[in-house]
């Protein structure tokens, strides 16, 4: 695999393990900052090492605006 491809696996099971240990909350249970159910966690710092937690809850439709448009902040729930 390309080096940012696995970046990317990498950081995705970091979460997994995380919510499979239960330190972060299942996904299911999050909303998404428009108010949606969440459907996935957006690495919004992105994949490096340093930030495979540094995730927020967010719907599909939000979460695909986000990959198309990197030039807009993620939309934080404070």
């Amino acid at each position: 695999a390309r080096p940012e491809v696995k970046l990317k696996e990498t950081a995705h099971k970091k979460v997994s393990n995380e919510v499979r240990a239960g330190r972060l909350p299942h996904i299911s249970t999050q909303k998404c900052a428009c108010g949606n159910q969440a459907a996935n966690y957006h690495h919004y710092l992105g994949y490096e090492p340093e930030h495979h937690l540094d995730v927020i809850p967010m719907c599909k439709k939000c979460h695909t605006q986000e990959h198309y448009d990197l030039s807009v902040p993620p939309k934080i729930k404070h």
